[in-house]
C-alpha cells in the first residue's frame, strides 16, 4: 500500500503522456476534440442563428455553454471503452 502511494505521481504522470501521445497521433479523435466544437458553433451561430428567438438576450450566451459541456462529453467518452474491455 506504501509503495502504491509513493509512486503516485510518477505512474499518473507517465500515463498521462501516454495518453496525450495516443491523442495526437489519432485523427479522429483530433477531429471530435478540436473541429467539432468550433463546427457547431459556427453552425448554430451563422446558420441557425436568426431562427431561433431568445428575447433581449445573445443566443451565443445560451450556446456556449451547451457546445462546451458536449466537447467534454464527447472527449470524457473518449477514454472509456478501454476501460470497458
Amino acid at each position: 500500500m506504501e509503495t502504491s502511494k509513493k509512486h503516485f505521481f510518477s505512474d499518473m504522470s507517465v500515463m498521462l503522456g501516454r495518453s496525450m501521445r495516443h491523442i495526437f497521433r489519432s485523427m479522429d479523435t483530433i477531429f471530435t476534440v478540436c473541429i467539432t466544437p468550433i463546427a457547431m458553433m459556427l453552425l448554430f451561430v451563422y446558420v441557425f442563428g436568426g431562427a431561433i428567438e431568445t428575447g433581449t438576450d445573445n443566443y451565443v450566451n445560451f450556446l456556449l455553454p451547451g457546445i462546451l459541456l458536449i466537447a467534454c462529453q464527447r472527449g470524457g467518452l473518449r477514454g472509456l471503452p478501454p476501460l470497458l474491455g
